[in-house]
This record gives C-alpha cells, sequence and structure tokens, in this order.
C-alpha cells in the first residue's frame, strides 16, 4: 500500500464531500433568508434558492424571476433553460428604477450569464469525489 497516495485520495474525498455538502449554503445567501432592507443601490449578492416562477414578459422584454416564495429579480430578455422547480445561484444588482423626492423604487436585477444551475457546480464535486476514490484505491491496492 502506498501510504502517501492513499492519504491523497482519502483528502480529496473529504474535501469533495464537505463541498458537496456545503455548497452553496457556505458561499452564498439563501433566497428566503436576504433583506432587502440591508442593501443600497449598486449593491451586488449572489443568492440561491429554487425557481418558483419565471415569467417571460415579451412587452417590455423583460423575465421576472421568483425564488423559495419571497424574492424577485428581473433579467434583461428572456432567460432560456430554466424553468419552475430548478434550483439556481445567481448574481443580482439592486438597481433603482425611478426616484421621485425621498421616495424611490427598487429592483433586484441579474444578466442572464450570471444565473446558473446548481447542479452545474456540483457535477465538479462529484467529479472530485471520483477522483478522490481513484487514487484511494490505487494506493491501497499498489504496493
Amino acid at each position: 500500500m502506498k501510504k502517501g497516495m492513499f492519504i491523497i485520495g482519502l483528502v480529496i474525498l473529504l474535501v469533495g464531500l464537505f463541498l458537496l455538502a456545503t455548497f452553496p449554503s457556505l458561499f452564498y445567501t439563501r433566497a428566503r433568508d436576504l433583506n432587502s432592507d440591508e442593501y443600497s443601490t449598486g449593491d451586488k449578492v449572489t443568492v440561491y434558492g429554487n425557481i418558483d416562477r419565471i415569467d417571460y414578459i415579451s412587452q417590455i422584454d423583460k423575465t421576472l424571476v421568483e425564488l423559495d416564495g419571497n424574492f424577485t429579480f428581473w433579467v434583461n430578455g428572456e432567460l432560456k433553460g430554466f424553468e419552475v422547480g430548478d434550483t439556481v445561484y445567481v448574481t443580482v444588482e439592486k438597481t433603482t428604477l425611478f426616484q421621485f423626492g425621498p421616495w424611490k423604487a427598487t429592483a433586484w436585477v441579474a444578466d442572464k450569464d450570471n444565473v446558473h444551475h446548481l447542479m452545474d457546480m456540483q457535477i465538479y464535486f462529484y467529479l472530485l469525489i471520483i477522483v478522490g476514490v481513484v487514487v484511494l484505491i490505487a494506493g491501497a491496492a499498489i504496493r
């Protein structure tokens, strides 16, 4: 048994399992936990959650997306490849829609390129786990 190779495989396996179990909550904010009042215009935040509603409004060429039942954001253009029930992570920016004296209306806006399926990232963690298992088995089998 190659002890060094076995340990490296075990470490890779454990890192992959840790990332799979903690992503995205370790890195991003859950959409239902986001308090919009804590952010100013121009602030960016990455959130994740399940899509509860997705509506394309062709008259204004924007897509309205609702995550976890309480967080909505707008995407310029039609957002394709996503449907209700998908788990996504997205970087959104708080923008001012209009301002009249001390009153202003704000909304969260995202670019189409900043909306991602959660599974897109989890695939890399699964690959890391597989590599860890292969290295661990190879380290145990080689004498």
